[in-house]
């Protein structure tokens, strides 16, 4: 029966190239069917046509322009008097003291106790200064992260030698007007800084390595003056060195 079925079918294909001036449709549509038969006995249907899936796009990223920071010299601009050490705390040595209105170059930071490491205008050197008292300007965020020296150990300090004095009285109609200079010798050498007193007052803190003082103030003529110089860190103060004088 199988091949009876090919064999019809292959006759009826090979009709189809012969011309036919009057097509029988009927005819035709007996052929499909044998056609279709023959191809359900051999176990292939007829074919289909089949939509191809349209290929599925990745949406498109916006790419926004690369910003690139401005970079601008970190500063610490001085807002109020303040000292600036060794390290980060009283009990390292002062090196110097800094007004408002300096601005200094940051070249680290320590940000437990908000220290700053700036360089000393003029030098290569640096000093640590607390920065309550200033304002960090510029690039700022960029400067690295600093391990503080070790903390001195305190030792007991000389005396100041060799205390001299100058001084020029000027009457001015009430009282004079006393211009007094101090001198002396740094005999500590470890000393956080030296420390001036006028009748026992502390009137001026002077940073390591200070060997001179000047102030000009009001006094009665006859008023005796006594002036006191002593060096001090963190084990305390030494003897002082003490000078007294009048304008008469």
């Amino acid at each position: 029966m199988r091949k009876l079925l090919l064999l019809t079918l292959c006759l009826l294909l090979g009709a189809c190239n012969l011309p036919i001036a009057d097509s029988d449709d009927g005819l035709n549509d007996e052929a499909a069917t044998v056609v279709a038969l023959t191809l359900a006995v051999q176990g292939t249907s007829t074919p289909k046509d089949v939509p191809l899936a349209s290929p599925t796009l990745a949406p498109s990223k916006s790419i926004g322009p690369t910003l690139t920071p401005t970079y601008s010299v970190p500063k610490l601009n001085v807002n109020e008097t303040t000292n600036c050490r060794t390290g980060p705390g009283e009990s390292f040595k002062l090196i110097t003291s800094f007004t408002p209105g300096a601005s200094l170059e940051i070249v680290g930071r320590y940000p437990v106790n908000n220290y700053w490491v700036v360089k000393i205008p003029g030098t290569d050197d640096t000093c640590w200064i607390w920065g309550d008292y200033s304002t960090a300007v510029g690039s700022y965020w960029a400067v690295p992260s600093v391990t503080p020296p070790a903390t001195p150990e305190p030792s007991e300090l000389a005396k100041p030698g060799s205390l001299t004095y100058t001084y020029e009285c000027t009457f001015n109609g009430v009282n004079s007007d006393v211009k007094v200079t101090l001198g002396w010798t740094d005999k500590s050498g470890d000393e956080l800084g030296f420390r001036v007193f006028r009748d026992d007052a502390n009137i001026s803190e002077l940073p390591a390595n200070s060997t001179t003082y000047t102030e000009t103030i009001a006094a009665n003529a006859t008023q005796k003056l006594t002036y006191s110089v002593a060096a001090y860190n963190a084990a305390g103060e030494s003897a002082r060195a003490t000078i007294s004088f009048s304008c008469q």
